[in-house]
């Protein structure tokens, strides 16, 4: 298994910390939703993190076309519960699998696409793609946590599973 491969594995089981702590919680917890914070519930949040592995991965970065990329969104109506939410983050595995396997070697190569929300193409390297999806997946961790504790529900440790 490659560096980057062992990596995200890690950073699944991390994940799966969470996941874990996510099951503990009444569902209304999970979906209640919390008008002016970001994404607005738990089970919002992480779809947000999920839509960013999709988009820049998944659109972004896996695209054979050169055209105007534009980032689908899951929508939280579409995921009632956190095996559905789960079942998101599977596909999300299976397309970081994917650009691991395809950029492993080339981490530091650089990709050019035209993103919808820029004027001009965007140029990033496989390892900026990376390394902006994870520390981006464990920003929203941590609000994760906070969304729980703030809900009466201490979660456990949630840092970097030890090796």
């Amino acid at each position: 298994m490659g560096e980057f491969q062992e990596m995200y594995r890690t950073i699944k089981l991390t994940r799966e910390v969470l996941f874990e702590y996510c099951a503990s919680l009444p569902l209304e917890v999970y979906i209640a939703e919390h008008p002016g914070v970001s994404h607005g519930s738990i089970r919002n949040t992480h779809l947000h993190v999920a839509n960013n592995y999709h988009g820049w991965i998944g659109h972004f970065a896996l695209s054979e076309d050169d055209n105007v990329v534009s980032f689908t969104s899951l929508k939280p109506r579409d995921y009632s519960n956190l095996e559905a939410v789960r079942a998101a983050f599977a596909a999300v595995d299976a397309m970081v699998e994917e650009f691991l396997t395809r950029y492993s070697q080339t981490m530091m190569s650089t990709l050019r696409r035209r993103v919808s929300w820029m004027p001009e193409p965007f140029s990033a390297t496989p390892l900026w793609i990376f390394t902006d999806l994870i520390t981006h997946e464990f920003h929203h961790k941590g609000q994760i946590v906070i969304f729980g504790r703030d809900a009466g529900y201490p979660p456990p440790q949630t840092d970097l599973i030890l090796p």
